[in-house]
Parts: C-alpha cells; structure tokens; sequence
C-alpha cells in the first residue's frame, strides 16, 4: 500500500495509512489473477469473497500484541484499537461471516513454535486441498 501509493491519506492518530480499496483492488486484481499468492491483510470484507482460496487467521495474546506494538514505537490508542480488536475477535469474526467456516483456518501466533505450527497447518492444508486447484 505505502510502496505503491495505494492509500488515501495518512491517519497521524493511528499511525497509520488508510489504503484506497479501489487502488489496491485494481493493483491486486492481475496479480491474483496469476496465482500462488499470500495476502496480508487485516479487513476482510475489503476483498473480494472469491479470491481466497483459504483465509488464516492469527490470533495473538494481547500481551503479546502490546509489546510488539511497544517495540515497533505505536501509540497507545494503536495499542488500546488492536488490543480491543483481538479481544473481540473482530477478525475472526469477520473471516468467518465473509468467507465462511469451510476457507478459514484460526491459529495462534504469539511465539516461534505457535509460528512453525501455524506454517504447518497451511502447508498440510495446501498439500489436502491440491486436486481442488486442478
């Protein structure tokens, strides 16, 4: 998004750009189109219901989340929205009623070997769901 200018403006409360959906659509759309590609991406409903071939959800400790956001020099209403939105669940939430229960993996993701476990379970999902691609 900031590499390509894929946003609208800059929001200096949340340290953050808000990213242009029609942009990064129509910067996404070819690329996606050709295939194999992972998209990082913490708003759903923002792409389009059919690109995903599965969805993986992270999920991390609010601990965990403060002292990442601590190390990477955020804000504390950056810290206080992302806490808040781990704790609900907004993310899995959305996942599910976006993409539905049969695309969306949910796995934890607040230390190395919840990391290698969550690689894991995408790779074996990748490797069940082959034949579905051919």
């Amino acid at each position: 998004v900031i590499d390509n200018e894929l946003f609208e403006e800059y929001d200096q409360e949340f340290d953050t750009h808000i990213p242009d959906e029609e942009k990064l659509l129509a910067h996404l759309t070819p690329i996606v189109e050709a295939g194999n590609v992972l998209i990082d991406h913490h708003t759903p409903d923002t792409l389009p219901e059919d690109w995903p071939d599965l969805v993986v959800v992270l999920r991390t400790r609010t601990d965990t989340i403060y002292d990442r956001l601590t190390e990477r020099g955020y804000s504390k209403l950056k810290h206080s929205e992302n806490m808040e939105a781990e704790t609900m669940g907004v993310v899995e939430y959305d996942s599910f009623e976006y993409f539905g229960t049969d695309r969306v993996l949910v796995m934890q993701h607040n230390d190395e070997d919840e990391n290698k476990a969550a690689l894991e379970a995408v790779l074996k999902w990748i490797e069940d769901h082959k034949e579905d691609k051919k």
